[in-house]
């Protein structure tokens, strides 16, 4: 089974040769893990464009889960503009995908994380993504359930 957010891919390991990694900035944007256990680039897999594929002796098992995150640099900036430079339609591209990126990544991370809002004991148990919408469901505040 595949499971798409916005910066996570995740397959079932079912003998297929490469798998799709999300849209990215920077080669060391992607990690790769299975089973949890993160993979070293160049070492137990290869990254070519938008393709991972595993070297040989680190295959993984069928049913092993293979998940594949992007997660933009939140502390560089991927363009630096400098004063009397060509302004290249590349460069704006580039500076507008790592905020797009950047904001994609907190979208994922909000979906179904409980979280503790103010002094009450209150968690949103799920979420749900309506047309680029995040909807909380199953509100619970001090014992009651909105």
């Amino acid at each position: 089974m595949t499971n798409t957010y916005f910066s996570i891919t995740e397959y079932d390991y079912s003998g297929q040769t490469s798998f799709t990694t999300p849209s990215y900035l920077q080669a060391d944007n992607i990690s790769v893990t299975v089973n949890g256990v993160t993979k070293t680039r160049g070492t137990a897999y290869t990254l070519s464009g938008t393709q991972v594929a595993f070297t040989a002796g680190n295959i993984p098992n069928t049913g092993d889960k293979i998940r594949i995150k992007r997660a933009s640099s939140q502390s560089t900036r991927q363009v630096d503009y400098t004063d009397g430079s060509m302004l290249k339609a590349q460069t704006l591209d580039d500076d507008a995908n790592q905020l797009f990126y950047m904001a994609q990544e907190a979208l994922d991370i909000g979906q179904g994380l409980e979280l503790s809002l103010d002094a009450h004991p209150t968690t949103v148990s799920s979420f749900t993504n309506d047309a680029g919408y995040l909807t909380a469901s199953s509100i619970i505040d001090g014992g009651t359930t909105f």
